[in-house]
């Protein structure tokens, strides 16, 4: 009988040696284990869908990280048969039944060392929550901004692993992010919030990955979908609102709050920029003004840096409106709104100007998107705009910055009504 077609009754449940030919030792070497790692190899057997099969067609053929298993019958899973399999590169044939063919195949997996390249090394996280709170400390505690790395451990803590912090890393598949997602859109979070979320779980995963621990970022799959329509649009003034507040700004009792206030509704700026503008910085000369430096909180302590993006530094001029405003009201200090400020002195800060004038329960950062539009209603060009509001690119400022309020669409219909009227009178 020829070698090849050699074969005994399998007993691969009780770790008794296999009854591989001499054909199919050969190709693989001589002094092999006679015993196997069984759970991986039926870890293998699952992956290929291959575990008591069967079906109606013959033929199929399975391509898998250097295997080639061609013509596996699944007529009469108890014949034995012959099967020829290709692993990395070497003609291999099996014998038995499909489901001891099956088998056979795996094995033979395993002792080729192609098990690892399909499947993660052995889990040394217990869970998503350990892997992920290691990585943040590792990679990106030195590597952020205080402000970003902050952000980063809220999305952790209160999103991602409350979801997902008891799975182990193999078990985050793409259904399981897609319930998450949906569960997101259903609590109500914006658009943009969920992005931010599956954002930090792919760069997660991707870490894990590389690390060995997933073979598949599944946070990447293209089939994932965010289903919802919320906006994260933050309040705004209408361009009368914008135009009241201005106007009222010398009325603020406290230097520092008219300052502060008139550098937000002139200049559009970050509200750390605002905080981290010196005196120094201005030219009352030429009417500039250079901003290179923000003011952020690390808790309630001040902590100064580099403005958000490399455009964030600019120089931009002054109106006279506030030129004026910061000329009547000077302070012997280093920081044009004031030294030393804390978080909780910003806090109240702004609660003291809210109680004085009207500014509508906007936030100082909406003071940004209230500028912008303003500047836009002016008729200056989006460049120009994105160059004097330090935006990294004018298509960003478009879509979350700029806004339409009621009277510009009632001018915009005016003027296209116009325009039909000169034209068809």
């Amino acid at each position: 009988m020829d070698e090849n077609r050699k074969y005994t009754r399998s007993r691969v449940d009780t770790g008794a040696p296999e009854d591989y030919s001499e054909g199919e030792r050969g190709h693989l070497g001589q002094n092999q284990k006679a015993h196997e790692n069984d759970e991986a190899a039926q870890e293998l057997i699952k992956a290929l869908n291959l575990e008591n099969s069967t079906g109606s067609g013959c033929g199929r053929s399975f391509d898998v990280e250097g295997l080639i298993l061609e013509g596996v019958s699944m007529i009469e899973p108890e014949t034995k048969k012959k099967e020829r399999i290709n692993i990395n590169g070497q003609t291999v044939w099996v014998t038995g039944t499909a489901q001891q063919r099956h088998e056979r195949t795996a094995r033979l997996m395993v002792r080729a060392g192609m098990l690892n390249d399909m499947f993660p090394k052995e889990q040394q996280w217990q869970d998503f929550a350990s892997y992920a709170r290691n990585w943040l400390e590792t990679y990106k505690k030195g590597a952020l901004r205080h402000t970003t790395l902050s952000a980063y451990n809220s999305i952790l803590n209160c999103h991602l692993i409350p979801y997902f912090g008891k799975m182990s890393l193999h078990e985050i598949s793409t259904p399981v992010i897609q319930n998450f997602l949906n569960q997101k859109a259903e609590e109500g979070y914006s658009r943009k919030s969920i992005v931010e979320h599956k954002r930090l779980l792919g760069m997660i995963l991707d870490s894990a990955m590389q690390d060995g621990y997933v073979s598949v970022n599944h946070a990447e799959d293209k089939r994932l979908s965010i289903n919802t329509h919320k906006k994260n649009e933050r309040k705004h003034l209408t361009e009368a609102q914008y135009m009241e507040v201005a106007s009222h700004i010398t009325e603020l009792a406290n230097p520092s709050d008219r300052r502060f206030l008139a550098l937000l509704v002139f200049t559009g700026m970050r509200r750390g920029e605002a905080l981290g503008l010196r005196w120094s910085d201005i030219n009352f000369e030429d009417n500039s003004m250079y901003i290179h430096n923000a003011i952020t909180f690390h808790g309630n302590d001040p902590v100064e840096g580099p403005t958000k993006t490399v455009k964030g530094t600019r120089t931009v001029m002054m109106p006279e409106m506030l030129r004026r405003i910061l000329l009547d009201n000077p302070e012997d200090s280093e920081f044009v709104v004031k030294d030393g400020v804390t978080s909780s002195y910003v806090k109240r800060m702004w609660e003291r100007i809210a109680r004085e004038i009207n500014v509508y329960d906007v936030t100082p950062h909406g003071f940004r998107h209230s500028w912008t539009s303003h500047m836009n209603r002016l008729g200056i060009d989006d460049k120009t705009i994105q160059i004097a509001g330090g935006w990294g690119d004018a298509a960003t400022m478009c879509e979350v910055y700029t806004h339409a309020d009621h009277e510009d669409l009632r001018r915009a219909a005016e003027t296209f009504d116009r325009t039909f009227k000169a034209n068809f009178a």
